[in-house]
């Protein structure tokens, strides 16, 4: 039964129904009062709602419980800080730090991957938590959902294509980061040419390639503004090869990071097979941004 609130609770919180989620939440507690959850998502209403010693005291009874459980060390410190509690604000982010510290270390201990564990999916969801636990003191341009991030695209970038190669285009392949690009080409292409082929380019999940996604499991982050109507084709492209295409890149004077490195392979899977066309990617990231990886070993 309290599965099923706890589901209920968060069906409302999601559709922005905030007055029965919070009674939904209380309820989970009344019969549960350590659910982590509950209490986590209950201090967020109460601190959206500016009820700032509730949302300190249901954050303190889930770090009480869970010692490691960051969001919640970070949400309290949110709140002492507004509640101008500024040292006990700074120790809570302290203890956030460290609780997400010692998570990764034990992640790596364990024979984990560092960076599987911190990658760009992650950051963009630690990016939306603190928006979420403190929408006032952040501004949160959202490209994943801005309307104006495709539009760009469509106005700007697809025009320079058709400009640059007469209107004669057959493929267009790039990736998923934001959707941007995609949406944008997509549907301005189409509009030109309905024969257009739109290729996207799918990474492995793991390692995966740093700033695309790739779509296929119930945990992928997928961006609210792309249409994947526009897309024709999806070609998957691991991260070797997409290092392989970059350093042949390299040499030829392109000095450009894995994503165009992913992109540039996907042109030569989809050249290899149909033969002729002419084909437009896009190099959207620069090789400096990998140093610290083994790019360029």
């Amino acid at each position: 039964m309290n599965d099923a609130l706890l589901r209920d609770a968060h069906r409302a919180h999601q559709a922005g129904d905030i007055r029965e989620a919070g009674r939904l939440y209380s309820e989970v507690l009344r019969a549960d009062p350590g659910n982590l959850q509950a209490l986590y998502s209950l201090a967020q209403i109460r601190f959206r709602a500016g009820r700032l010693e509730d949302a300190d005291r249901l954050t303190g009874e889930a770090v009480r419980r869970q010692p490691r459980f960051a969001e919640a060390w970070y949400l309290r410190g949110c709140a002492l800080q507004r509640m101008a509690r500024h040292a006990e604000a700074i120790s809570a982010f302290d203890q956030a730090a460290a609780a997400r510290t010692s998570f990764a270390e034990a992640h790596v201990n364990r024979g984990g991957s560092l960076m599987a564990l911190k990658r760009y999916d992650e950051a963009l969801r630690e990016v939306r938590r603190r928006y979420e636990a403190d929408p006032g003191h952040y501004f949160f341009c959202d490209q994943y959902s801005n309307q104006d991030n495709w539009r760009a695209h469509y106005e700007t970038t697809a025009v320079e294509i058709l400009e640059q190669t007469g209107g004669r285009v057959t493929h267009v392949v790039v990736g998923v980061g934001t959707g941007g690009t995609l949406t944008g080409l997509g549907r301005r292409l189409k509009e030109h040419d309905p024969a257009i082929r739109l290729v996207c380019v799918i990474p492995e999940a793991f390692p995966g390639v740093e700033g695309l996604k790739p779509l296929g499991r119930a945990e992928d982050i997928v961006p609210a503004i792309l249409d994947e109507k526009v897309i024709d084709e999806r070609v998957p492209v691991t991260v070797d090869e997409a290092y392989r295409m970059c350093v042949r890149l390299a040499a030829a004077g392109f000095f450009v990071g894995q994503s165009s490195g992913a992109y540039m392979a996907g042109v030569e899977h989809v050249a290899q097979r149909v033969r002729r066309g002419r084909f437009v990617t896009v190099f959207n990231d620069l090789g400096e941004r990998y140093f610290s990886t083994r790019l360029w070993d």
